[in-house]
């Protein structure tokens, strides 16, 4: 029989009392068990009805203490730990009771005590209560409560159990409802509740077409803003093909944070899963269930991060692939023998790269994950054995293994680990015969039309011979053995740069001469003709590389020139093989650096090229682009610009079409040759032009191409070295902060998610700041270091806030950046007359005009103003207006000061003359040729309410001159001399002093003053 009911008072301080232990965390588990002590002793108390009904008063009573408990924290503002750990611990209860619920069940089942439809617990019912609890908090106006119900749903969402469909419809959509919230932070609570609760839902389960979860999910992680949210996502999300190809493509975000979580919260916790048996099965990110091309995608997206955490994230992943597939059974290649060698699990990831069918450029994907292995893996490094029988029976993949350690092991001169593990001379000229011969016969047979032959055994050897030719080339062979082995390779040998050059334009004229011995190429068939084509292709290319190499003048050489006209020249205009044109150009651009005269009209061409209209390849467009750069710094001591006086250029007209270039272009590889050659133009003050300048700082915050780190490294990599040089860069970039700032603000108004007006300061701050500059620069360049670039920095920015004509473009968060922007900037212990006279006559015209209106912009205004009086108080003593514009140096200021219109003064009358330089100026409430500096109080209670009318203070004449008419019954609100004196939230009233100017139809009895509403909600 159910026991009569007692009372139960004493559950909700018991309750507390455990909730109270649990926010300092010491000892969760323990307090979860004293809990359900509580919990499991009164849940059988009963209260029987009349009619025989029973009510189950003491759960009741735990469940209500419980809920009250952790509502107490929903009030509790972001980041507080003590509310924290009360969720977590809230969601430890759920998961003890539910088990405790199950085990009751399953025993009760077994026992025949109830149905096993009747999996109603009292865990479930806690459930219940607490969802109830929980929805409404979804939507409350407070974001602290939104927060709180989302998080502590996050720590109990895994344990909630079976809910019935009508709840769980609920629950989703309120879920759905919060992916649209303001809150970042309840969108990424949400993104993950939503995850966990709906992860097996499946189009059937929706109606008509309606998305399912995933669709939702996926959509965020596409267009959400804040990083927080995609990183959540990228935590929670089912890994399937489909969600796998969205994730991998935040690997390009522009938020280091985001990048890493593809590779760790997402993509490393897809590698294996656990079936029904609790056994590890390869997951949907597995190297064996992904594509070459989304391994490929993964390892150049990771491995070139430009940021190391992002970069390091990768390299884990891949290390986590090897330590997998080091478990499988087999071996890495056939013609291996041994199955335990280190590097079995690196070979089997080549394995599935697909190396041979990849061509020679496209190998850098295999090169890239090695040599990340071979750093971040020294257990790899440190046993890799290459025994003497191992070159006689490479695989593909052994042979490319091989060939990177070796170059992997010279970039980090590891020599001595090389010629250990090489072979010797003579040995790699054996296999290098072994595998030639072994080709060789596969061809006989393949012309022989053997059945037998394999023909996918071909491209296998063709790739084994180049890799060992390419491994070949990089071991030593100054030793005697090596001259013994190859005495037939090369008996002529250059003795200087002359006979060099001689000896390869010789090479040149024997293999063009072999195929055309009459020496014209005109009348040829349409195969004969692409035979010499090809033929010049590489005769191109073989004069590229020697014209790399040769430093001396193009005309002391004359066998260059008779190569030029037969072999260069002749091959410019074969429009139909572009092929060859852009290497007849890049051999043109070549002899440009060594031939002076020739400079300036291959300058010219590659611009006309350009210009035209002419639809070029992005491979031609680059070479066309790296000739203008590379001519324009080679002869920045020459003057380019006048090498030629039958063919001048005009600088300015270069530079513009440069500019107008990079701001048409659209290809990202073209775009960064193009800004990289203008950086180096500015490195070497080829070009001073701030709005070129500009341009590519527009470029660098545009988040147009944020998602080509090569492109946005160097221009951060620009900016940061270009400001840490000297002090006239350094005011260089002062001079184009207020425009780059509206050219961000322009670019937010258009919708683009480009950088902050707080982001831009600060980075402007950096670049301006003159002790970084000082830390820099080498001990005998300090003294140029100038102090007062930010002095004038400020001095800009308080005319930007100025508004002259009260058509700024600048919007209020703008504005109120600008301000905190003040506060940070550097004033110096010594700075010049004129500046500091410019800057305090700018000071009191905001203050008379433009003064801030939202609380931040006052608090950083009065803070400068304070820093900068206090500062200078000594040489700003004495001041004074009336012999400030005394001084010729200031005309231009007062010039500024006397056009700008006061807030309020649209409505003055057309007949006021405005005022002469030689007239007193007197401001309306405050003299602005004071020489003492005003006190903050004081000059507050000048200043009228915001967003109200302002009344003037002189006579009533002219008030009614200058403003219409009020209303009647109409009241002005007072101004408060000394707001800092009243205290916060107080209805008192105004204090005794304060002006109070009422206007009224006559009335005796002047009208009361509004009251102040409370803002403070108390919580008991």
């Amino acid at each position: 029989m159910p026991a009569q009911r007692r009372d139960l008072e004493w559950v909700k301080g018991d309750v507390a009392v455990i909730f109270e232990q649990a926010q300092s965390g010491v000892n969760p588990t323990k307090d979860c068990v004293e809990l359900f002590k509580i919990h499991n002793s009164i849940r059988h108390e009963y209260l029987n009805h009349r009619d025989g009904r029973q009510k189950a008063v003491g759960e009741h009573a735990f469940n209500d203490a419980f809920l009250f408990n952790l509502l107490k924290t929903f009030p509790c503002k972001r980041g507080d730990v003590c509310a924290n750990r009360i969720a977590r611990f809230a969601g430890a209860y759920f998961k003890l009771v539910h088990e405790k619920a199950d085990e009751e069940y399953n025993l009760a089942v077994e026992n025949g005590e109830i149905e096993a439809s009747d999996d109603e617990t009292f865990g479930t019912r806690l459930t219940s209560k607490l969802l109830r609890v929980l929805l409404p908090g979804f939507v409350a106006k407070d974001k602290n409560v939104r927060y709180r119900a989302m998080y502590a749903l996050q720590e109990m969402v895994g344990y909630l159990g079976a809910l019935e469909q009508e709840t769980y419809d609920t629950l989703r959509q309120g879920l759905i409802d919060r992916l649209d919230d303001k809150d970042s932070g309840v969108r990424a609570l949400a993104v993950a509740c939503l995850a966990r609760i709906c992860k097996s839902e499946s189009r059937d389960e929706v109606e008509g077409s309606e998305p399912i979860v995933q669709d939702y999910l996926l959509e965020a992680l596409s267009t959400d803003p804040a990083g927080e949210v995609r990183k959540a996502i990228l935590s929670h999300i089912p890994l399937n093909p489909t969600t796998i190809r969205h994730i991998m493509k935040q690997g390009k975000h522009k938020e280091p944070m985001v990048r890493k979580s593809v590779y760790v919260q997402a993509l490393k916790r897809g590698i294996t899963v656990k079936g029904d048996d609790e056994e590890a099965r390869p997951g949907p990110t597995h190297p064996r269930e992904l594509t070459s091309e989304d391994l490929e995608n993964i390892i150049n997206q990771g491995l070139q991060d430009r940021d190391p955490q992002p970069r390091n994230a990768a390299i884990a992943l891949v290390n986590e692939w090897i330590k997998i597939l080091e478990k499988e059974p087999g071996k890495a290649e056939p013609e291996m023998e041994s199955t335990d060698r280190v590097e079995k699990g690196v070979l089997t990831l080549l394995e599935l790269l697909v190396m041979v069918e990849r061509k020679p450029e496209e190998l850098v994907v295999a090169e890239r994950l090695l040599k990340s292995i071979f750093s971040s893996r020294t257990d790899i490094v440190d046993n890799i054995k290459f025994q003497a029988d191992y070159w006689e029976v490479l695989g593909p993949v052994n042979s490319i293994f091989a060939r990177v350690f070796a170059d992997w092991c010279i970039e980090v001169k590891a020599q001595h680990k090389l010629d250990t593990l090489l072979p010797e001379i003579t040995d790699m000229v054996k296999a290098v015969k072994s595998h030639y011969s072994a080709l060789v016969q596969l061809y006989q047979r393949r012309d022989e039309e053997d059945e037998k032959v394999d023909f996918e055994e071909i491209p296998a050897r063709e790739f084994i011979l180049g890799e060992l030719l390419k491994l070949a080339a990089k071991m030593d062979y100054c030793r005697f053995i090596w001259k013994k082995a190859h005495a037939g390779f090369a008996s002529e040998v250059a003795a200087s740069e002359r006979d060099f050059i001689r000896i390869v334009v010789e090479l040149i004229q024997d293999l063009r001469d072999s195929v055309l011995p009459e020496g014209t190429t005109s009348g040829l068939s349409a195969e004969r003709q692409s035979i010499v084509d090809d033929l010049d292709t590489r005769c191109l290319s073989i004069c590229i590389h020697m014209l790399e190499r040769v430093e001396s003048k193009f005309e002391k050489n004359s066998t260059l020139e008779g190569l030029y006209g037969s072999l260069i020249n002749q091959n410019l205009a074969k429009n139909d093989n572009p092929r060859l044109v852009e290497a007849a150009v890049k051999c043109v651009s070549l002899c440009a650096l060594i031939a002076q005269r020739t400079a300036p009209r291959t300058l010219r061409a590659c611009l006309a090229k350009l210009s035209s209209e002419e639809e070029l390849s992005q491979g031609f467009r680059i070479l066309l682009f790296q000739t203008v750069f590379d001519l324009l710094l080679a002869y920045a001591s020459h003057d380019i610009y006048r090498l030629d006086p039958n063919l001048p250029l005009d600088k300015t007209e270069i530079q513009t079409t440069l500019v107008q270039m990079l701001a048409q272009e659209q290809d990202m590889e073209v775009l960064t040759v193009i800004c990289e050659g203008l950086m180096k133009l500015f490195f070497y003050e080829l070009i001073e032009s701030p709005p070129v300048l500009i341009t590519l700082l527009t470029l660098f915050i545009n988040p147009d191409v944020q998602h080509y780190p090569r492109l946005i490294q160097s221009l951060q990599y620009f900016f940061n070295a270009y400001s840490l040089t000297s002090s006239q860069r350094q005011d260089t970039m002062r001079m184009i902060f207020i425009d780059a700032f509206k050219e961000a603000a322009k670019m937010r108004d258009q919708g683009k998610d480009t950088k902050t007006s707080i982001e831009l300061a600060k980075m402007f701050e950096d670049w301006t700041n003159p002790e970084a500059l000082e830390d820099a620069l080498p001990e005998r360049m300090k003294e140029n270091v100038n102090y007062s670039v930010q002095l004038d920095m400020a001095r800009d920015i308080i005319k930007e806030l100025l508004e002259k004509d009260l058509m700024s473009e600048l919007k209020k968060e703008d504005k109120k950046a600008l301000y905190q922007c003040l506060t940070r900037l550097h004033l110096p212990d010594d700075a010049d007359d004129l500046k500091l006279m410019r800057i305090k006559l700018l000071l009191d015209k905001l203050n008379q005009c433009r003064p801030p209106r939202d609380n931040p912009s006052i608090k950083a205004w009065s803070k400068f103003e304070n820093e900068f009086t206090k500062k200078y108080e000594a040489k700003l003593e004495g001041f004074t207006e009336e012999d400030a514009r005394e001084l010729d140096e200031l005309n231009e200021l007062f010039d500024f000061l006397d056009d700008i219109i006061p807030e309020g003064d649209t409505m003055l009358d057309a007949d006021v003359e405005p005022r002469t330089r030689g007239q007193k100026r007197r401001s309306r409430g405050s003299a602005a040729a004071s020489t003492d500096v005003d006190d903050l109080s004081a000059r507050e209670s000048s200043r009228a309410p915001s967003k109200r009318p302002r009344y003037s203070t002189g006579t009533e004449d002219d008030a009614a001159s200058r403003y219409p008419t009020p209303r009647k019954e109409e009241w002005v609100e007072p101004v408060i001399p000394a707001r800092s004196k009243r205290s916060r939230g107080s209805n008192s009233g105004p204090p005794p002093d304060a002006e109070i100017t009422y206007i009224s139809s006559g009335e005796d009895e002047p009208p009361a003053l509004p009251k102040r509403a409370k803002k403070y909600v108390q919580y008991h």
